[in-house]
């Protein structure tokens, strides 16, 4: 299995490139959805805002890094992945809500 592709993962920081993780598993690469609310979604938990430092194109992909197993699913033999309907990245290294401030009472 070669992990030389061109296709890379878009989250800020991720260094996936290609179909094969860190670890040597498969990894899959999936595109944002094309509905514009899922689209937005996804780049509100990618953290990324499309501007002049980030585009979208048909190659702009997440890695399976960033989803749970329980939302990929792996066709037989696992060479085929797709995402369950509605799926959305949500592992990251990040915090995904803001600390919880305590009062001083």
């Amino acid at each position: 299995m070669s992990s030389k592709s061109n296709i890379y993962c878009c989250v800020s920081g991720c260094t996936q490139k290609g179909t094969v993780d860190p670890d040597g598993n498969r990894a899959g690469l999936f595109g944002l959805p094309n509905d514009q609310t899922p689209r937005q979604q996804w780049l509100a938990k990618i953290r990324r805002d499309v501007g002049p430092h980030f585009k979208l194109s048909g190659t702009t992909k997440v890695c399976s890094l960033y989803f749970y197993e329980s939302d990929i699913n792996k066709g037989i033999g696992g060479k085929k992945m797709a995402l369950n309907e509605g799926e959305c990245p949500s592992r990251f290294p990040w915090r995904t809500s803001p600390p919880l401030l305590m009062s001083l009472s």
